[in-house]
């Protein structure tokens, strides 16, 4: 029996309304994080001290490195997903939905048998130094982190019907909510374990309330499971595969040369890389975030539509990016002063340099997603590698002879690699390079 539709018979929701609200919920959802980054922090290092926040930290960048283990399925499932929601081939699109989300299950358990094994064998705790009394962290922030994805895989049939904005209002509300849930975990003595469980709890429950409250709860039932016995998992994990390496790739030109920086030039010339770091993402990542209603928007229809899609969504990001960057440009150095008593390290260039950072993030994100939409994800793949090699390797060449500043300006023009790219882009959408790439400062009608 085929399954039930899944397209809302109101239909879809514009690009216009899926921009807005997509943005709106991101917004919530930065300030939530910002929250719980300026506000929890000093009450944690009260409670628990250096040793135990340090526990804390490590087992945040945990759920990173787990999260890089679903080998790029989800991806790859939205793209497939969009486009057959698209098409109105609604029994392809379960499918999708029931391969992806067993692969999902089994690359889950995957990882924490092997997490298991670790942490039985005291490697994680020796290799991460972690304090005894921080038991079995790792495997919990593994099961947690893996229940989080999970969860948030079930919100990719809002997001293929165009109604992303419900999908981001489940991350946001969850962020938000777990500021003042991990505040009363240290209020009431609670420890490391705890606080990163009700953290994380937090975004899954949101994940499930909407899923819940929206009806598609009942529709994972009706997926079509008899397609996983038929389906080859070697297929399905090379077709992730590229959409993995880019996210590899991403990792590498944020942690990878934080800790390149530390290992050349010591941990504190690497913590004001990480600071700067994480400025320049306020562009690359929130001013760019417009990709991700784009990404489903093109993977299905018409050159036509996949023009205009593209158009309206590297319009937003162009404009917000701007607009972000002149802000980051102007006020990080009385930033600096003011949060951290001391001067910005590259004196009025540091935020012009942060700027130029979060700009190239952004173009490269744009790139990436407008690539994995139109098929040419194995080329953005590859670039993006090249990318980060060429950046680490600019690290490698001026960070100890001409300092931060010089690191940070190399790192940011590495990403003209990806003029290829964006070359195949323009070709993909049949129309001039210039016509594709030219900045655009206002929203099209």
């Amino acid at each position: 029996m085929a399954s039930k539709p899944t397209v809302p018979s109101f239909g879809q929701p514009t690009i216009h309304s899926q921009l807005i609200s997509n943005q709106i919920w991101e917004a919530v959802s930065m300030m939530a994080k910002a929250a719980f980054l300026f506000l929890l922090t000093p009450v944690m290092l009260r409670h628990w001290g250096q040793s135990g926040y340090g526990a804390f930290a490590v087992a945040s960048s945990m759920v990173v490195f787990v999260s890089m283990f679903d080998l790029g399925l989800r991806g790859r499932a939205r793209v497939e997903l969009c486009h057959a929601v698209a098409l109105g081939e609604m029994e392809k699109a379960s499918q999708v939905l029931a391969i992806a989300m067993a692969r999902f299950g089994v690359i889950a358990v995957l990882v924490l048998l092997l997490v298991t094994g670790l942490e039985t064998m005291g490697i994680c705790s020796r290799l991460l130094d972690l304090p005894p009394e921080s038991g079995h962290l790792i495997l919990l922030t593994a099961a947690f982190t893996q229940l989080q994805m999970l969860t948030g895989f079930l919100l990719e049939p809002l997001i293929a019907e165009g109604r992303i904005g419900l999908a981001k209002l489940a991350g946001a509300a969850g962020a938000a909510v777990s500021v003042p849930a991990v505040w009363l975990v240290l209020h009431g003595g609670g420890g490391v374990a705890p606080a990163i469980a009700v953290w994380l709890g937090c975004l899954t429950m949101a994940n499930l309330l909407t899923v819940i409250l929206t009806g598609h709860f009942r529709d994972v039932f009706r997926w079509k499971w008899s397609a996983v016995l038929h389906a080859g998992w070697g297929a399905t994990f090379s077709a992730g595969l590229w959409f993995n390496v880019t996210n590899a790739a991403w990792l590498a030109k944020g942690h990878g040369l934080t800790f390149l920086i530390s290992a050349i030039s010591g941990p504190a010339t690497a913590g004001t890389f990480f600071i700067i770091l994480r400025l320049s993402e306020i562009i690359g990542t929130f001013g760019a975030i417009s990709c991700d209603v784009t990404l489903g928007g093109m993977a299905g229809g018409d050159i036509a539509r996949r023009r205009s899609v593209f158009s309206l969504g590297y319009s937003y990001a162009t404009i917000l990016c701007l607009v972000l960057a002149a802000g980051i440009g102007f006020l990080t150095p009385a930033f600096w002063i003011l949060w951290l008593n001391a001067a910005a390290p590259v004196g009025w260039a540091t935020g012009w340099l942060a700027a130029l950072l979060g700009l190239a993030s952004g173009l490269n994100r744009i790139i990436v997603y407008a690539a994995m939409a139109l098929g040419i994800v194995r080329a953005a793949a590859i670039w993006t590698l090249l990318e980060a090699g060429f950046a680490m390797l600019g690290v490698m060449l001026v960070q100890r002879s001409a300092g931060l500043g010089a690191t940070l300006l190399l790192t940011s023009l590495a990403s003209l690699v990806l003029v290829p790219v964006a070359l195949q882009i323009s070709r993909a959408l049949d129309q001039p390079f210039w016509t594709t790439w030219q900045p655009r400062l206002h929203l099209p009608r």
